[in-house]
């Protein structure tokens, strides 16, 4: 098979440059071995920052490293000039997408790819994609693959949705992200798998994890969040008084890196070495891996560091982490920006010998999965699979005919005479008793002036959780929400659907409420205010409860703080004796509602009111018959209002304690007088 790589630049140091040429270098030594050519875009080097195979075939377009870009083929007409070219905005990739294309890039793109003979064209950014599906001949397969989390994108966006429906294959890094796309594009979502990055070939030296090093990787940047691994690392350094941080990397964030060392006073604790290129070396010298990052894809920082058989401690992210670290088997997850959470993890793992030796055993038999060979099998089937299709249709299918896309609702389930307060009371019930189960450290914040009450769970009890929640009894008309946070895409499900699903991350909190839709895509009765949030909380150093979130209370709840007894919205619930107060703001005296009604039909009440109007002296004639405008017949025709105010309170206001109906003598013939309200 005739398989082609489209890369910015194979010179270039990175995790998308590493994995193309890491399944290219695969793929030549599959038997039989392929044809792969890796078509870089730039030159920005001498020599590839990675080793490529002397099988794969390198083809530059475009050579940076001169003072002018040169391009590499005849394309360029007489006396066109390189440097001009470079600098005017690229046609195919505006510079809203990627500012690295130009118009020199259009022209270099144009000349490789429009006569390109191959069977299959990988393409590993969405500008990339867009390029190869407007220029590529129509009998050349394209398969697209993200190296991001996708949802996450920014600038590549745009071109990733305008052209993904235009590729044959196109591989995500985990299911989180698959869906995501499959939702985003809906009917002409293309043909997707799942395919994590493959290790690098060759064998790694293995850690014997005696060494006393904290290790982490990747580039001095904001997202990276390193500033937070130096902050946990200090709330544990004086309970570690033999263990160092050492972060590799270089980029702009060093210098606010070196500011937070020496705040936290950690000089000779903390270490910057820079950049290296020996990666597989330095994780063989770890005790425990770190990953801080508020987003990745699949990042080969904990697989190589698995592969040395190193136990890795992480953040949760929207993608990869949790595809990777399973949670006391191979690492320690932990919720996402939770610095309390990332020390008190650290703090265990560096302290256990036992568990730290387990869990590095369960890295390395992970990291087996990532074999650069065996995932390149699983590339060869993804590309035949897309050249076998292509040969039954062409790649621009007509979307006319794609069917209207079907808004996802809720199932057939009877919540028929269900009110608001009822939805609450069940849901707040279903979680209350999930939580009981689950811990003994569980409390609820009350609404209060708020729109939830909260049910608040250690996240260490927070698998316990989401197997009760799994197993309980609660009405098809309730599901779970896993909110979008973080950059996570929300999902909803049927309550022991999803809460199964979630077994394996670390997301703060969920919500427990009714389908917001009926089965007939229709908002119903139910679909506002009957949310019942959870929360988890990571425990610190000193064993405190750390919220995720901000709430009017506290931010940190003491361990063996008491709870007392308390009653929301009718379930009994244990909180603390601060939170069951009520607010300054809070009405807790008794409510009654008061209406003001007439039977305009009633002829001896229409009668009285003329003979009022005529019996009016005193005023002129104009007066008179404004009068006699403003009060008449029209003001008091009946129309319902009264029966579906009255429904409201019944559904909306149920605190109302008594509800007074002030009449001329008139009674609505469909009002209960025996009803207690």
């Amino acid at each position: 098979m005739r398989i082609v790589y489209l890369v910015l630049s194979a010179y270039a140091m990175g995790g998308t440059e590493r994995s193309a040429i890491t399944q290219a270098n695969a793929l030549v030594s599959q038997t039989p071995g392929h044809d792969v050519t890796i078509v870089s875009l730039l030159r920005s080097a001498t020599e590839p920052h990675y080793a490529v195979d002397s099988r794969v075939s390198l083809r530059p377009l475009i050579d940076l490293t001169g003072e002018t870009p040169e391009l590499l083929e005849t394309a360029l007409a007489p006396g066109a000039d390189p440097r001009a070219l470079h600098d005017a905005e690229s046609v195919l990739v505006p510079a809203r997408w990627d500012r690295q294309f130009s118009a020199l890039t259009d022209i270099a793109l144009e000349h490789a790819l429009r006569d390109l003979r191959a069977d299959v064209v990988v393409t590993v950014t969405p500008a990339l994609l867009a390029s190869a599906v407007q220029l590529l001949p129509d009998s050349v397969v394209v398969v697209h693959q993200e190296h991001r989390s996708s949802s996450q994108r920014t600038s590549g966006m745009e071109p990733l949705l305008a052209y993904a429906p235009r590729a044959d294959t196109v591989a995500l890094l985990t299911p989180a992200i698959q869906e995501w796309l499959r939702e985003e594009l809906g009917p002409v979502a293309p043909t997707t798998v799942v395919m994590p990055n493959a290790l690098p070939q060759g064998a790694a030296p293995r850690s014997l994890l005696d060494s006393k090093v904290i290790v982490s990787a990747g580039r001095l940047v904001m997202e990276k969040q390193f500033t937070k691994l130096v902050q946990a690392f200090a709330e544990v350094a004086d309970e570690l008084p033999d263990w160092r941080l050492r972060i590799l990397g270089a980029g702009h964030q060093r210098p606010h890196l070196i500011r937070e060392t020496r705040k936290r006073g950690l000089y000779d604790r903390v270490e910057l070495p820079g950049a290296v290129t020996d990666m597989a070396g330095e994780w063989a010298k770890a005790g425990i891996a770190a990953l801080t990052s508020r987003s990745e894809g699949f990042p080969l920082v904990l697989q190589e560091a698995m592969a040395a058989g190193v136990p890795c401690v992480s953040f949760d992210c929207a993608s990869g982490p949790r595809e990777i670290v399973e949670h006391e088997v191979n690492g320690l997850l932990v919720t996402a920006e939770s610095v309390a959470g990332l020390s008190a993890a650290l703090l265990r793992l560096a302290g256990d010998d036992d568990l730290r030796a387990r869990l590095g055993a369960g890295a390395l038999e992970s990291s087996l999965q990532w074999d650069a060979d065996a995932i390149a099998a699983r590339w060869v089937a993804v590309f035949e699979d897309a050249v076998a299709r292509r040969a039954s249709r062409p790649r621009f299918a007509a979307l006319s005919s794609v069917p209207p896309r079907t808004p996802t609702t809720a199932p057939e389930v009877d919540a028929a005479g269900v009110t608001p307060l009822q939805a609450r009371r069940t849901a707040l019930a279903a979680a209350v008793e999930a939580a009981r189960a689950a811990s003994d450290e569980w409390l609820v914040i009350p609404p209060h002036q708020r729109e939830a009450p909260v049910v608040v769970v250690p996240t260490r009890d927070r698998g316990r959780f989401l197997e009760a929640l799994a197993t309980a009894d609660a009405p098809g008309y309730l599901s779970l929400r896993d909110p979008a946070n973080a950059g996570w895409h929300e999902r909803r499900g049927a309550v022991p659907d999803l809460a199964r699903l979630l077994q394996r991350g670390r997301t703060a909190w969920l919500a427990l409420e009714p389908w917001p839709a009926g089965p007939d895509a229709r908002p119903h009765l139910l679909s506002q205010g009957c949310t019942v949030e959870v929360e988890f909380w990571e425990t610190d150093v000193e064993g405190d409860l750390v919220a995720p979130r901000l709430n009017p209370y506290s931010q940190r709840i003491p361990r063996g703080a008491e709870r007392v007894d308390a009653d929301v919205e009718g379930v009994p619930v244990r909180t603390l004796a601060v939170m069951s107060e009520p607010t300054v703001d809070e009405v807790t005296f008794p409510i009654d509602v008061v209406y003001t009604w007439v039977d305009g039909s009633d002829p001896v009440w229409n009668a009285a009111r003329e003979q009022r109007l005529a019996a009016l002296s005193g005023t002129t004639a104009a007066s008179t018959a404004q009068t006699r405008e403003s009060s008449g017949q029209a003001r008091f025709i009946s129309r319902n209002e009264l029966r579906y105010s009255l429904r409201s309170v019944h559904l909306f206001a149920p605190w109302v304690r008594r509800i007074h109906l002030v009449t001329a003598g008139q009674v609505p013939d469909w009002l209960d007088l025996d009803h207690p309200m």
